[in-house]
C-alpha cells in the first residue's frame, strides 16, 4: 500500500529540497510525491525529477503558469489519486519531517478505522513546541477567541469534535475525504480550509488525533509571510467565512458581534502602543480597521 504525499512549493528551494529530503528519509519506502509549483515566474524544478524519481515510488512535478490556492492545488492532486492509495498527506513545503514520523502516524491511523485524520507534534526550528491543533472557534471556545484573541491550548483529553488539526502536515483517510468531500476552494488561496475540513469530519463522525510521537519541524508562515498585512486579512478571511457558513444564524450573530468587540479593542491597543513606542505582538492599526471593514461588509 502506498501513501499519496501532495506539496505545493510557495517559500524557497532551501525548504522545498530540505522537505523532500526529509521525506526521502523516512523508513516507509512506497510514496508517491507529487510537488505543484505555485511560484509565479517560477524557479525552475525541473532537476527535482532527476534527483528525486528514484528515492520515491512515483514523483510528479506540476507547475502552475500562475499562482493557485492551496484547496485547489491540494484537490487537483486528491482527485487525481491511484486505487492503490489508502493514505494521503497533505504537507506543507517549510516542513522537515524526522525519520520515524510518517511510520507513527500511519501506525496511530491503522490502530481504528473510524481515525479520520491525524497530525504530528509540531516544533519551531529551535525546538519549542509549536500549537498543533485548535478548539474549533465556535461557542464558549469561540467567544474568547474573539474578545481576546488567544487560542486555548488543546487539552490531551480533548473530546472528539470540539477540535480541529491544522493542515500543515496532515494525514488523512481516502474513504474519510470521499465521504465528507474535499478542501473546500471558496477559501483559497488558503487559511480556514483545515477548520472546515476537520469540521465536516468530526461531524460525520471520523476522529481527528494527534501523534504526539510523531515529531515535525515548521517554519512557519513562509508562503504569505506571518504578520503582514496579507497574512492578518486572510487568515481573518478564512475565520469569518468558516463561521458564517457553519454556525446557526443566531450563533453567527453572537460572535459577530463579539468580534466587532475584540477587534475594536486591538485597534486601539494597537494604536495606544504606538503612539507610545512600546512594543506589542499586535499587528498595525490599519490592520484592524481593514478587518473591521470586511467583517461589517462581507459576512
Amino acid at each position: 500500500m502506498c501513501i499519496q504525499v501532495s506539496v505545493v512549493y510557495n517559500s524557497s528551494i532551501d525548504l522545498i529540497i530540505s522537505c523532500l529530503n526529509s521525506l526521502m528519509r523516512q523508513n516507509y519506502r512506497c510514496l508517491k510525491v507529487t510537488v505543484t509549483n505555485n511560484i509565479f515566474n517560477f524557479y525552475d524544478l525541473s532537476f527535482l525529477s532527476l534527483d528525486y524519481y528514484k528515492y520515491f515510488k512515483n514523483f510528479n512535478l506540476i507547475n502552475n503558469p500562475v499562482p493557485l490556492g492551496f484547496s485547489f492545488n491540494h484537490n487537483r492532486v486528491l482527485r487525481n489519486l491511484s486505487s492503490d492509495i489508502k493514505y494521503v498527506l497533505l504537507l506543507n513545503d517549510d516542513t522537515i519531517i524526522s525519520p520515524d514520523a510518517l511510520g507513527k502516524l500511519m501506525a496511530l491511523m491503522d490502530s481504528d478505522s473510524r481515525i479520520g485524520a491525524v497530525t504530528p507534534a509540531l516544533y519551531y526550528p529551535d525546538g519549542t513546541p509549536q500549537r498543533s491543533a485548535s478548539y474549533f472557534p465556535m461557542g464558549l471556545h469561540g467567544v474568547l477567541l474573539a474578545l481576546s484573541g488567544r487560542k486555548m491550548p488543546v487539552s490531551a483529553h480533548a473530546r472528539q469534535g470540539t477540535f480541529w488539526l491544522r493542515g500543515v502536515c496532515l494525514l488523512l483517510r481516502v474513504d474519510a475525504l470521499r465521504a465528507v468531500g474535499y478542501l473546500d476552494e471558496g477559501f483559497d488561496p488558503g487559511y480556514g480550509e483545515d477548520i472546515d475540513l476537520c469540521y465536516r469530519l468530526a461531524k460525520h463522525g471520523w476522529s481527528l488525533r494527534i501523534c504526539q510521537e510523531a515529531q515535525v519541524i515548521h517554519f512557519e508562515s513562509q508562503s504569505f509571510g506571518k504578520r503582514t498585512v496579507k497574512w492578518y486579512r486572510q487568515s481573518f478571511r478564512g475565520l469569518f467565512r468558516f463561521l458564517s457558513r457553519s454556525c446557526s444564524p443566531h450563533e453567527w450573530r453572537l460572535l459577530k458581534a463579539c468580534w466587532i468587540a475584540g477587534l475594536c479593542l486591538r485597534w486601539a491597543a494597537s494604536f495606544t502602543a504606538r503612539m507610545i513606542r512600546l512594543k506589542t505582538h499586535l499587528g498595525p492599526p490599519s490592520v484592524y480597521r481593514m478587518v473591521l471593514s470586511d467583517l461589517l461588509q462581507g459576512y
